[in-house]
């Protein structure tokens, strides 16, 4: 692997050429033989043989494997100047099979592409045909089949199910990359996926990536509709000996004419290459800012005020996020309410902290008497998060343990605070100790047990004082004030804290996902579609105020007694810093980069996000998204597509400057504007720009292969001859040679990105 690192768009990329397996695809035969030297052992220490396989794919292709494509599966775009690319979520996947052993470097996969009319279709029309593996190799007379060797593969593989396709003589020679070429048109990368969606990657942060070797440069009558073209990924396992300029091609029966071809299509999709703009990256996160009547407070979650009275007290609760709903009032009265979600367009006021415990939703419940209307947002959290609690078997059942755990705790503090027979020691931690009777005993009779005992029973009473006053105060009036004032201490709590710490775990995790908006219903994110329109972005604070009662009322099941209501309270600073804890930790959880230390920030005290409804998040999954707070980065604490076409980000801090970028995992390749290349050094800061541009000529076409038939001069010629891409690239670079690392890292196109600033 030769490491090319470059630095485009503040974001670093490593360019590897090649990931080459450590065992190939084959089953293997592993032997282990003991010997002891000078000893005769017989058959005591018989050889132990086990079989085992190593597989790869080789006529199928999971889906989970293709993390993007480029172009976008059915968009409609300016294409024409790059080449199309898929990019894999495993690094090796391209070498896992060999074209042939004499060069593992050579990928046995290809990309390619066409455009309608030059794929061979069946009887019904169909381009793509489905067969079994075994009905696939099997000889015809009219088409040529990789030579695979059958007794190579299993019953199951044979049997499986497999999709191909038909090219001529002429399209497959016209279009299929040469050997030498192959190696330039797969590499790996390796970027930073920390501000990406978490996409369940296996591997993280590293990909490989096969070129196609076709610029889709729409041809015929299409005009301003441009031209469909079909991308498939294909196996080229078994044609070595046609992967030259002039192979010896097979005729078909009684005829001259050559035969066709079969291609296992590994993964396929489609999109229109128009000949004008089109849905372009930069084009598509444009719009979220140049739509008709756009302004920065319209890009803020809240529907739409136009038309509305300024005057009008409806006017200032729209701003301010919320919509009417239909209400049914407890006496059958239809009215309306409003509601607003946890994401609001304005920093809500922070409400008064207290320890009470909402024994119902209707105590949530706001009145605007000035205008005679309910506020039933809170009212609706309390009641999500009990309904999701009371849901979830696993975390009723952690949140009963706890309680149980916690009681058990505070009842033996309280008993021995309280007791005569123990000294009350400085370190709170000694009384949870096991054996403390015990370990009193010995104490003593490790000493003068005389003189000790004599000061132990002349102090008795004082001693008791003490106990009974930290536990009561004084003087001791009401028990209650006095076990609230006792557990209230910042050492009781922090010991509390720690003693609960393991049954709390679970609790936390669960409730900071909550905080977080995990499966809160999207309705009651968003409930008013006009909110959110079509190819929008919008940003939002999150309302403290609504995570708080959506807390409460999910840790209100089990709740059943003034004990149980009075344990709430008191424990309610305890339970609020192991969350905060866990809401920071999430993130690095689940994608597995957790270090196991707490951070010191508060996450509730300041958290906002964007919303983004668009193609950009279909078409560019690993869409990078970035918040700055005076050039500080701030941390993102949940990055996920909650659909297709859906993106929630949510912050610590609220950012003064937000930035879209294209992924750098799915850079796309290709020529700039005037089919040129931009040269980057390979020395150096390698990536930089030379200022050089590429061929000086500026006559980008003497690289493009020679028209044949109906494939177009729109082929590169990458590496077949002194006058081809690759080496005139390595003498504009001044380099001896360049490998496919060196050359993906100059036909990268420089990604677009889009800053949003306060």
């Amino acid at each position: 692997m030769n490491n090319k690192q470059a630095v485009t768009s503040s974001e670093t990329i490593d360019f590897y050429a090649n990931y080459i397996p450590t065992l190939e695809a084959d089953v293997y035969t592993l032997t282990v033989e003991h010997d002891i030297h000078g000893f005769e052992t017989g058959t005591y220490f018989a050889p132990s043989t086990q079989i085992f396989e190593v597989r790869a794919p080789q006529f199928n292709l999971d889906t989970g494997e293709i993390h993007t494509v480029y172009p976008p599966q059915d968009s409609n775009g300016v294409y024409g100047e790059v080449l199309p690319n898929v990019v894999l979520n495993r690094r090796a996947l391209p070498w896992e099979r060999y074209l042939t052993t004499t060069d593992k470097t050579i990928p046995w996969m290809a990309l390619l592409v066409f455009q309608e009319g030059e794929l061979i279709t069946d009887a019904e029309g169909r381009t793509i045909h489905t067969s079994t593996v075994e009905a696939l190799l099997q000889s015809d007379p009219s088409v040529l089949k990789p030579a695979i060797d059958q007794s190579q593969i299993t019953s199951s593989v044979l049997s499986s199910i497999c999709s191909s396709i038909t090219l001529s003589a002429s399209t497959f020679t016209a279009l299929i990359p040469r050997q030498q070429e192959l190696p330039y048109l797969a590499h790996v990368r390796n970027v930073d996926v920390d501000n990406q969606a978490i996409l369940g990657f296996s591997d993280m942060g590293w990909f490989s990536v096969v070129l196609a070797n076709r610029f889709p440069i729409p041809k015929g009558t299409g005009g301003a509709a441009g031209a469909k073209f079909m991308v498939h990924l294909v196996s080229l396992e078994g044609y070595a000996d046609y992967l030259v300029d002039n192979p010896q091609w097979p005729t078909k029966q009684d005829s001259a004419q050559p035969k066709d071809i079969r291609l296992v299509s590994l993964y396929n999709w489609s999109f229109v290459s128009l000949p004008e703009q089109g849905e372009s990256f930069a084009e598509l996160v444009q719009n979220f800012v140049s739509q008709e009547g756009a302004t920065p407070s319209n890009l803020l979650l809240s529907l739409p005020v136009a038309g509305i009275d300024n005057n009008n007290p409806a006017y200032e609760r729209l701003k301010q996020g919320f919509i009417p709903l239909a209400y049914n009032d407890e006496f059958g009265e239809s009215t309306f309410a409003w509601y607003r979600g946890p994401l609001s367009p304005v920093i809500p006021q922070k409400l008064p902290k207290s320890a009470a415990h909402y024994t119902s939703s209707s105590q949530a419940v706001i009145y605007l008497q000035g205008q005679g209307i309910f506020d039933l947002s809170y009212a609706a959290a309390w009641e999500i998060g009990r309904a999701l609690a009371l849901g979830d078997r696993a975390f009723a059942a952690s949140l009963l343990q706890f309680r149980r755990s916690a009681y058990r705790i505070i009842n033996m503090l309280l008993e021995r605070l309280a007791s005569v027979h123990l000294h009350t020691p400085d370190d709170l931690k000694k009384l949870l100790q096991n054996n403390l009777i015990q370990q009193q005993f010995d104490a003593l009779i490790q000493q003068d047990i005389g003189s000790r005992l004599t000061e132990a029973f002349a102090s008795l009473d004082a001693r008791t004082t003490t106990a009974r006053m930290r536990l009561n105060g004084n003087p001791p009036t009401d028990p209650v004030q006095a076990m609230r004032d006792f557990l209230g201490q910042a050492d009781v709590q922090t010991l509390l804290s720690s003693a609960v710490a393991e049954s709390l775990l679970p609790i936390a995790q669960w409730v900071a996902r909550l905080n977080l908006l995990y499966s809160i219903p999207f309705n009651h994110l968003v409930s008013d579609e006009r909110m959110l329109p079509v190819e929008s972005i919008r940003f939002f604070y999150i309302d403290n105020n609504w995570l708080d009662t959506l807390t409460d009322g999910a840790l209100s099941v089990g709740i059943e007694s003034s004990r149980d209501t009075f344990f709430h309270e008191m424990m309610k600073g305890v339970i609020e810093d192991a969350i905060n804890v866990e809401i920071l930790a999430q993130r690095a959880k689940i994608t597995g980069t957790a270090t196991g230390e707490a951070e010191a920030d508060s996450p509730k005290e300041a958290m906002s996000g964007i919303l983004i409804r668009s193609q950009v998040v279909s078409g560019w999954p690993g869409l990078v998204v970035k918040a700055y707070q005076n050039g500080t980065l701030l941390k993102l604490l949940r990055m996920d597509r909650l659909s297709p076409n859906v993106l929630l980000c949510i912050f610590l801090d609220v950012p003064d400057t937000l930035t879209l970028a294209e992924p750098t995992q799915g850079l796309c390749f290709g020529v700039e504007d005037g089919n040129i290349i931009e040269l980057r050094s390979l020395t150096g800061t390698i990536g930089q720009p030379l200022g050089k541009t590429f061929p000086a000529s500026g006559n980008f076409s003497q690289f493009l292969r020679v028209s044949s038939g109906s494939i177009g001069n729109e082929v590169l010629n990458i590496n077949n001859g002194n006058g081809s891409l690759v080496p005139s690239l390595a003498t504009a670079l001044g380099a001896a040679s360049i490998d496919p690392a060196d050359f993906a890292l100059e036909m990268v196109k420089a990604p677009e990105l889009l800053t949003f600033k306060k």
